[in-house]
């Protein structure tokens, strides 16, 4: 059974990094949709709630693969 390090983990990070930077470049083709007014009442923007899930993401695969 291999062994991860702290290096093939960092590598398989930014594998995975560059990746998703890729997918989320492909949409430019199509027309950019209209802005979508404001919820009353909401309490988080969506980048926000974004980076938090991407970063307990994150923290949750480095921890695996320390462990």
């Amino acid at each position: 059974m291999a062994r991860f390090t702290f290096s093939n983990a960092l590598f398989f990070l930014v594998v995975i990094s560059a990746f998703a930077v890729l997918a989320s470049g492909q949409g430019g083709e199509m027309a950019p949709a209209p802005t979508p007014t404001m919820d009353k009442g909401s309490a988080v923007n969506l980048p926000v709630a974004g980076a938090l899930l991407g970063c307990s993401v994150v923290f949750s695969m480095l921890g695996l693969l320390k462990h």
